[in-house]
């Protein structure tokens, strides 16, 4: 990395949260976000990173707006309706889940997550 590219607080972010290593990766992230706020593959990033250490308030803004804005993309409702899932909200993680599966029917862990949702 080119500490000297504008970029490089973004990429080290993108990568840190591939490593999963989302303690380090978060204040890359957020310091990308905020010359970059458009950019859906740092709301991804930093939504997961927070949704991995159970930050989940901080989480689901940033998954939902990635779910909106990529209606077609089941790895974006995916991990918003796991995120809803695990913060206990059952009804609209089975929703988001379900919307998972429509591109991508043979999505294994998607529908897991639904029939978890779906469990009484």
């Amino acid at each position: 990395l080119d500490p000297h590219d504008r970029r490089a607080p973004a990429n080290l972010g993108l990568a840190l949260a591939r490593l999963q290593r989302d303690d380090a990766a978060v204040p890359y992230l957020r310091d990308a976000l905020v010359s970059d706020p458009d950019n859906i593959d740092l709301q991804s990033a930093l939504g997961l990173s927070l949704a991995r250490r159970q930050r989940l308030a901080q989480a689901l803004p940033l998954l939902r707006f990635v779910a909106r804005a990529r209606p077609a993309n089941a790895d974006a409702h995916y991990n918003y309706g796991l995120a809803l899932l695990l913060n206990g909200e059952k009804y609209p993680a089975a929703q988001e889940l379900a919307q998972a599966l429509k591109p991508n029917p043979s999505y294994a862990a998607a529908a897991a997550a639904l029939r978890a949702a779906r469990a009484h």
